[in-house]
C-alpha cells in the first residue's frame, strides 16, 4: 500500500522534530500499529479473511515464539496453544504490550520471514500476485522503520541493525547482493551471523564471524581461480595468495598505501586480540564502535575482493 506524505509528516520535517539519528531501544506504538496493518495486508487478517492459510500462518508464528522463548502462551490470557484460532490474538496482543525491544524484533522478524517465504507461495485471496504483495509489504516495513528513525532493516531473511544510512546503502546492501550467489553461501551465513551478534550486543562473537566471512570469501575466490592454498590457511596466507596471483595490480597496491597490510590487519587483528583464543578474551571489552567498524570494514573488503575477482582476466 502507498505511503502518504501527510500534513503532520511535512510539518515535523519542516520543524526538524523528526529525529536525525537512528534509535534502537524503542519501538513506538504508531510503528507497531503500522506493522500490524502491513501484516493484515500481506499475511492476512483472520477476522476479515476467513481462510485456513491465514490462521495457519499466525499459528506457526506463535508456536515458534512459544518454543523459542520457552513459554506456553505469549500473553497472560488463557490461550490454548493447540487452538489455531487463538494464535492470532496471542501474537498481536504480545506484540502490542511487549517492552523488551529484542522480543518485539523477534516478532517482526518472524512475520517478515512469513511474508518473504510463505506468503509468496500462497493463492492470494484477492486475486493479486503473491510476489508483488510480499515485495510491497517488506518494502513498507523497511520504509516505516526509516520513517520512525528506528535503526533496523529486514534483508536476506533477518533484521539487520543500520548504524549509518550511507554505510548500509553503499556497503552492506551491495555486499549482501554479492553474497546471495550460491558460491558464497557460507560467507553470507557468517556475515549475517555477525550482524545478529552485533544486534544482540555480542560484539566479541561479531568479530569472530566477521573474520570467518572474510576468510571464506578469499577461500572461495582461490578455489574458483584454482590458486593453491592450504585448506587450513589463515587470513594472512589467503591475502598473500590473492595478491600474489594478481587479484589486485601491483602498481595499485603501492598507490593506496599498502593494501596487503590493510587487508591482513583490519579484520583479523581485532578478532585475534579481542574476540578469540579462549577464556582470556573475556577480560577484553569489545566496544560497540569497534564492532561496528569491523563490520563495515568486512563488508567493504568483501565487496572490494569480489569485484576485483570479477574484473580479473
Amino acid at each position: 500500500m502507498a505511503i502518504f506524505d501527510l500534513f503532520s509528516k511535512r510539518k515535523r520535517a519542516l520543524s526538524k522534530t523528526t529525529p536525525d539519528v537512528y534509535q534502537y531501544d524503542v519501538i513506538p506504538t504508531p510503528l507497531r500499529i503500522q506493522l500490524i496493518h502491513i501484516w493484515h495486508d500481506s499475511i492476512g487478517n483472520p477476522h476479515v479473511n476467513f481462510d485456513d492459510q491465514t490462521w495457519t500462518f499466525y499459528h506457526q508464528i506463535a508456536n515458534t515464539l512459544r518454543r523459542e522463548w520457552g513459554v506456553l502462551t505469549l500473553t497472560k490470557e488463557n490461550y490454548q496453544p493447540s487452538d489455531v484460532r487463538q494464535s492470532y490474538p496471542d501474537v498481536i496482543n504480545r506484540f502490542g504490550m511487549e517492552e523488551d525491544v529484542d522480543l518485539v524484533l523477534d516478532i517482526v522478524e518472524l512475520c517478515c520471514l512469513t511474508i518473504d517465504h510463505a506468503v509468496r507461495g500462497r493463492n492470494w485471496i484477492r486475486g493479486e500476485d503473491a510476489n508483488d504483495i510480499a515485495d510491497l509489504a517488506i518494502a513498507e516495513v523497511n520504509e516505516r522503520f526509516r520513517e520512525h528513525a528506528i535503526g533496523y532493516e529486514y534483508s536476506d531473511g533477518q533484521l539487520i541493525r543500520v548504524d549509518s544510512a550511507f554505510a548500509h546503502q553503499e556497503i552492506v546492501k551491495p555486499v549482501l547482493t554479492v553474497l546471495r550467489g550460491s558460491r558464497f553461501i557460507t560467507a553470507q551465513a557468517e556475515f549475517l551471523k555477525a550482524h545478529t551478534h552485533y544486534r544482540k550486543s555480542e560484539y566479541s562473537d561479531a568479530l569472530i564471524e566477521c573474520c570467518k566471512a572474510f576468510e571464506s570469501t578469499m577461500k572461495i575466490i582461490c578455489a574458483k581461480r584454482k590458486w593453491t592454498v592450504d585448506k587450513n590457511a589463515t587470513a594472512s596466507a589467503l591475502v598473500k595468495a590473492c595478491l600474489d596471483n594478481g587479484l589486485v595490480p601491483e602498481f595499485w597496491q603501492g598507490h593506496i598505501g599498502g593494501l596487503k597490510n590493510l587487508l591482513e590487519s583490519a579484520i583479523p587483528t581485532p578478532r585475534n586480540k579481542l574476540g578469540g583464543h579462549g577464556a582470556g578474551a573475556a577480560s577484553h571489552a569489545v566496544s560497540e564502535p569497534l564492532a561496528r567498524y569491523v563490520l563495515n570494514m568486512t563488508a567493504s573488503t568483501i565487496l572490494f575482493l569480489t569485484e576485483a575477482e570479477e574484473k580479473l582476466k
